[in-house]
Formats: C-alpha cells, sequence, structure tokens
C-alpha cells in the first residue's frame, strides 16, 4: 500500500505553544512549523548513562511545565561489543534503558499537558535494521502499545508528529505515512512485551534504590 499525502510544506498545522523533546536532536519537525519564531533549547545528554539521562530530565522538568510530544529518536545498532556505565549492553542501554528513564520521568508532565489539551504522544523512531536485527523496535515492544512505532526517515515521524489524533492508533507501527504495519513477530507478542516492561521497571526500581530515590 501507498503512502497517504503528506506535504511537509502544507500539511504541518500550527505548532505555536506546543512542545517537543526530542532525544536524538536530528533535523525534526520544527524546521517545518509555520509559527515562527520557534525557540530550541538543546540539552546534552549521554544515553549510556542513567545518571545523565535523570539529571537532564530533571532540567527539561524544571523548566517547561508542558510536553505535547516526546519524540524517541535516539539510537544506534551494529555498534562495538562494550557497556554502558550502568553495566547494559550498550546498544540496549542507549535504544531501551535511557528511553525507559525519560519517559518513567516524564509521564506527570505528558498526563498533566494532556489534561488541558487531549492529545500528547510518545513516538519511537525505529530503523530499518530491525527487519534482520532483533533489537529494535523489539526492545521498545514494552512502551508501543501506548504510544506510536515509525520508520521511514523523517517523513513518517513528522506526519505521526503533527496529523490529527484521529488519523493515529495508538500502539500502532508505521513504516510509511498513514499506513500502519506489523513490525515483527516479537514486537507483537504481549507474553515478551510484558516480560519486558517488568524487567525493565524493576532494572529503574534498583536504580532509584541505589541513590535512596524512587524512580
Amino acid at each position: 500500500m501507498k503512502s497517504k499525502p503528506f506535504d511537509l510544506s502544507k500539511d504541518i498545522p500550527d505548532l505555536q505553544s506546543k512542545v517537543f523533546l526530542d532525544t536524538g536532536a536530528a533535523a525534526g519537525v520544527v524546521t517545518q512549523a509555520k509559527s515562527p519564531p520557534i525557540n530550541i533549547t538543546f540539552l546534552d545528554c549521554d544515553h549510556t548513562s542513567l545518571a545523565s539521562v535523570q539529571k537532564v530530565m530533571r532540567k527539561f522538568i524544571s523548566e517547561s511545565q508542558r510536553l505535547d510530544i516526546l519524540f524517541c529518536n535516539a539510537g544506534v545498532m551494529e555498534i562495538d561489543p562494550t557497556l554502558t556505565e550502568d553495566g547494559y549492553e550498550q546498544q540496549f542501554g542507549i535504544n531501551q534503558m535511557a528511553h525507559a528513564l525519560m519517559i518513567k520521568m516524564l509521564l506527570p508532565t505528558l498526563q498533566s499537558t494532556a489534561q488541558k489539551t487531549a492529545d500528547v504522544r510518545i513516538i519511537f523512531h525505529s530503523s530499518v535494521g530491525f527487519r534482520w536485527s532483533g533489537h529494535r523496535p523489539e526492545a521498545f515492544a514494552l512502551m508501543s502499545r501506548k504510544a506510536i512505532s515509525v520508520h521511514n526517515g523523517a517523513r513518517t515521524p513528522r506526519w505521526a508528529m503533527t496529523t490529527s489524533k484521529a488519523s493515529l492508533s495508538n500502539g500502532a507501527f508505521y513504516e510509511k505515512v498513514g499506513v500502519t504495519s506489523s513490525p515483527s513477530k516479537d514486537s507483537s507478542d504481549k507474553n515478551l512485551g510484558e516480560k519486558l516492561w517488568d524487567w525493565t521497571d524493576h532494572e529503574l526500581e534498583k536504580y532509584g534504590k541505589c541513590l535512596g530515590e524512587k524512580i
């Protein structure tokens, strides 16, 4: 099935007052916004360190009471077999654990915003590499049932971030604009998703206990 029509120069609505957080700092949807000037703040975050993630999320939360779109865009694959600062395999640590901590910390802000606007979104950006690598979006299976997963460069994510809420399906995966698809058998496995959710939650709880905090 072909992508649905989506013109970057015409179909992105007025985004004035909306707050986007892009975890990967790639060329994002803000470059197509119709309501300049756009305020862009760079947050220097080391995704291989949960301490860095926590510090940066605290900074964001302290400076913004609103978050409309969380775009989980940072990710790596086929890198050297090294460990993160917290002892996770580096690809899993960056793609999964860093984003899991971000989402847990940002949920109150997202929920508060949703009460005012009734439209907040968490969007995961996948690489085409998931076709031959089981890491992603399988590692995001635990989140994706309450969020949106996308692939296809910048076009599909921009559509997912700005199209009407009625055009999206919760937990869906979009490779082409407006067209849902199934990423893989594993990422559609409910039991696997629940196991990964529970394991990740437990890991973050352990991390919080080490700091004497509740994560």
